[in-house]
């Protein structure tokens, strides 16, 4: 039934124009730029417990997502069925495994987030859910992922929203108990590489060469536990020493955001090409880049600005 339901959909993709394919590759795309993106902007210029929201959520729940991914070893659609044929260079940028969807668990936590903070702003909040929803449907339409890798990656998103609605309330109480989150975010991440080194993967082959090689899948393990550990390790960091404050004109919160996410840019691109230049080998340059753009977002960057500000 699911593959039946991909190729209804790859159907109706080939009958209609490209934009509309090319447009859903943007909004699919866009779920990995949010990533970061939208914590900076809500923690460096709106609200801190907007942001700090919004990125334990995702931090988390894409470390759990890898768990999901690597302990069900799910193959992608064209791999169960030759028919499928994903839209254009999918198959080479989708990799590793299918089960659940990681666009989907990312617009879940990023989008989904921002509609739970902002719940009473009723526009942003359905526009916010509209957008999640549409980025797991756009993994169906460019046929990357069935209908229940996607479901799955949003009701785990949902569950880790409501998680975290809980959690941020019983921190409110006691601000001593963020180093829990700390500590929990620490050994899950430390505890899921451990796991995914170790576990044995399935050693299938495809025209001779294998579907998934286990090392790419470790690669994926490295980074989202990196950021986790980031973006807990900083979110505990700031609030213990820094404790930036939000001020400034909406010219200088754009200007601040557009800096933060050019060098978050630049980590991304810069830095990881050095490290390759350097021979780092694709999971230590996972980590580290994953990890120095988590902290820069929720530590390095606000201690900077605070800085700047005590010297004006």
């Amino acid at each position: 039934m699911d593959i039946q339901y991909l190729l209804f959909l790859q159907n109706v993709r080939e009958s209609l124009p490209d934009f509309v394919s090319k447009f859903m590759m943007l909004v699919s795309d866009l779920d990995l730029a949010a990533c970061y993106a939208i914590p900076l902007v809500l923690f460096w210029c709106v609200s801190k417990e907007a942001g700090a929201f919004v990125t334990l959520s995702t931090g988390f729940g894409c470390a759990l997502n890898q768990f999901l991914k690597t302990a069900f070893c799910v193959y992608r659609p064209w791999i169960r069925s030759e028919k499928i044929m994903p839209y254009g260079n999918s198959k080479a940028t989708a990799g590793g495994y299918s089960f659940p969807s990681g666009h989907s668990i990312i617009a879940a936590t990023i989008y989904g987030g921002v509609a739970e903070r902002y719940w009473k702003n009723k526009a942003l909040s359905l526009c916010m859910i509209f957008l999640a929803i549409l980025t797991g449907f756009s993994r169906n339409y460019l046929g990357c992922h069935t209908p229940q890798d996607v479901a799955a990656g949003l009701l785990e998103g949902a569950i880790v929203i409501a998680a975290f609605h809980f959690l941020m309330k019983w921190i409110s109480k006691d601000e001593t108990r963020d180093k829990w989150i700390l500590l929990v975010g620490a050994l899950f991440a430390l505890t899921l590489i451990l796991y995914a080194e170790f576990k044995s993967y399935p050693e299938d082959f495809a025209d001779g060469v294998i579907i998934v090689d286990g090392e790419t899948m470790k690669g994926g393990v490295y980074g989202d536990c990196a950021r986790l550990i980031g973006f807990t390790l900083g979110w505990f960091l700031e609030r213990r020493f820094v404790r930036f404050k939000i001020s400034g004109t909406w010219r200088t919160k754009t200007f601040r955001a557009i800096i933060g996410i050019a060098i978050v840019a630049l980590i991304y691109g810069g830095f990881a090409k050095l490290l390759s230049a350097f021979g780092a080998d694709e999971r230590a340059r996972k980590f580290i880049v994953e990890f120095c753009a988590a902290f820069f977002v929720m530590f390095t960057g606000p201690f900077a600005m605070k800085h700047f500000q005590m010297e004006k």
